[in-house]
């Protein structure tokens, strides 16, 4: 009979360890969703009221007014406020705060601003920021977070290398042959340790580097116990995994310690996808993925390396409490005006259906019933006609259905959706000129007034969206000195940072004349410019790794161990080699006059 578990006492019992922890962390999980569920109820009931799928409250009875919203006034307001905060990608600005004299940290800030300006271009920052306005205007909380991705590609095998196997496999060294392509492989932001760019392994180069934008969904984000946002313990975010990118994907050592083989039968025979949480646990600096199993699936060390560790700014909120880091659903604020607008708006087109031009009349009288009938501009015969004049006309003869009454109930109930319009603008903010709606008979200083005072609440809005902006610039900032090659740097930014060819190679001065000899002006000018052409060649005056040292005390020309230019230990320090060039001008100086 087999075994039911295969693995060794020592490995169960890490199993064990592994399945309490990741038990412990879906509960706080899911203890963090009770505590927001009743805005999450709020979030849900707007959404599907901004997408026409729910039912308004209905104060006679259903049959009669409809199931869905026939004046959506939420798809409105959204529709209105997210273009009025968010109508153009951010732009950054890299500066020095108080614009001090340091040229490598003016350089720096230049290349940072151009590799982010390059990123908010590629990867559609402002796509996914329109995304998250969206949800936060709709739902109460909008989340934007930051993923860093490298592309290899495999090189092609060359003939030498496939000689080398074939060799290797004939003397039994049991070398695999490698394999030729060019498949690209991409590696997320848990690919790379923290502190530096992605190792390039044997065969591959590196293809690309980028930083990619993902609007998170409200439903999909949870986070732990906190008054403020820079202070909350752990992140969590909701994944899906195809079941057969498993073990791509994820440690599958660490699976199968925790899983005995009944288990490792049944994740493998499973159909449906793959899906738990990936926490960013901010004590220990780690990202740990946990199914809804409870199985830890992957550890991963502080993947961004980023100052706040974690990889979202603080979530844009329009609705906050001190103290409190729960949102507030927007459309629960004034969804009660919505019904009855909603409401109102039924009864119109109830009443506008019932006003028909109709009647009755005597049943005997034929010649009334062939005038009804006649189309416009028709005029048809009738018999007796000296009997109904004697009679009243046709007016005595014929009722009409009154339609005078309607009429009046109409402009009752045009008014009362006016008015709770009204009510609804000025609870959310949005005035009549942002909507793009004014009388004609207003002056320009009276719509002055109302473009001043009606767009305060929109122009907050406007700030949260910038801060967020900018705290996506700061993480921005910080990834890419540490993750970006200095090759893709290069080519992102246009800015050459690596020395060409041409660069290293010494530029010789030319020979100085023999001495008492008569040098030409022209020749002597251009002497001079091929000296300070071979200095400028031996210390560059751009460097790459945030510029070079200025501290005026160093007074030595060797590799500068500041941790700035410690990366680069073949660039002098600036100040030292601004020195020695004088010096070199002053001898040359000193020979032409002797």
């Amino acid at each position: 009979m087999a075994k039911a578990d295969k693995r060794t006492p020592d490995q169960q019992k890490q199993g064990a360890a592994l399945r309490e922890e990741g038990s412990k962390w879906l509960a706080r999980v899911e203890a963090a969703g009770k505590l927001e569920k009743q805005w999450m109820d709020d979030a849900e009931k707007a959404v599907k009221a901004y997408t026409g799928e729910t039912k308004s409250d209905d104060l006679s009875t259903s049959a009669t007014l409809g199931n869905t919203y026939d004046f959506n006034i939420l798809f409105a307001n959204v529709e209105t406020i997210v273009p009025a905060i968010i109508n153009s990608p951010p732009a950054p600005d890299i500066r020095r705060r108080f614009a001090d004299e340091d040229p490598a940290a003016k350089d720096v800030a230049e290349l940072i601003e151009r590799a982010i300006r390059t990123q908010i271009d590629d990867s559609k920052l402002q796509a996914e920021m329109e995304g998250q306005a969206q949800d936060g205007f709709l739902a109460g909380r909008g989340i934007v977070r930051l993923r860093f991705k490298s592309d290899f590609i495999k090189d092609e095998t060359t003939n030498a290398e496939l000689e080398r196997a074939s060799n290797a496999a004939d003397r039994g060294a049991g070398a695999d042959a490698p394999t030729a392509g060019d498949d690209t492989e991409g590696r997320d932001d848990y690919s790379a340790p923290s502190n530096g760019p992605a190792a390039v392994g044997q065969g591959e180069r590196l293809a690309n580097e980028c930083i990619e934008f993902e609007a998170v969904s409200w439903r999909d984000y949870r986070h732990g116990p906190a008054k403020r946002w820079k202070d909350r313990p752990w992140d969590a975010f909701r994944f899906v995994v195809q079941r057969e990118d498993e073990a791509a994907v994820f440690d599958a050592d660490l699976i199968s310690i925790q899983t005995n083989d009944q288990e490792k039968r049944d994740r493998g025979e499973s159909d449906s996808d793959l899906t738990g949480w990936e926490i960013w646990d901010k004590g220990s600096r780690k990202v740990i993925f946990i199914d809804d199993n409870g199985v830890v699936l992957k550890k991963v060390d502080d993947p961004l390396g980023l100052t706040d560790f974690f990889c979202i700014p603080a979530p844009v909120q329009p609705i906050e409490l001190t103290g409190r880091l729960m949102p507030v659903n927007p459309f629960s604020i004034y969804s009660k005006l919505a019904d009855e607008l909603d409401l109102t708006t039924k009864r119109i087109r109830i009443i506008t259906n019932h006003m028909k031009v109709k009647g009755w009349y005597p049943g005997d009288a034929g010649d009334i019933a062939n005038m009804l009938a006649a189309e416009d501009a028709e005029f048809v015969p009738i018999g007796n006609a000296d009997i109904w004049a004697a009679n009243g006309g046709l007016s005595g003869a014929v009722a009409f259905w009154p339609v005078e009454k309607f009429i009046a109930v109409l402009r009752e109930l045009y008014g009362a959706r006016e008015q709770t319009k009204q009510a609804i603008y000025e609870i959310t903010g949005i005035s009549d000129i942002v909507r793009g709606a004014s009388q004609a008979s207003e002056t320009a200083t009276a719509q002055n007034i109302k473009t001043q005072w009606g767009s305060l609440r929109i122009q907050k809005m406007q700030r949260m969206m910038e801060r967020c902006a900018r705290d996506i610039f700061v993480m921005m900032s910080e990834i890419i000195p540490a993750k970006f090659s200095h090759e893709t740097l290069q080519q992102m930014t246009g800015v050459q940072i690596l020395p060409t060819q041409q660069d290293l190679t010494p530029i010789q001065p030319p020979p100085a004349p023999p001495p008492g000899a008569q040098v030409p002006p022209e020749q002597q000018k251009q002497r001079q410019e091929a000296m300070q052409a071979a200095e400028q060649a031996e210390y560059p005056a751009r460097s790459l790794d945030a510029g070079l040292c200025s501290d005026a005390s160093r007074d030595r020309a060797g590799p500068c161990d500041r941790p700035a230019c410690s990366r680069r230990p073949d660039y002098r320090c600036r100040d030292a080699a601004e020195r020695q060039a004088r010096r070199r001008r002053s001898a040359g100086k000193r020979e032409r006059h002797e």
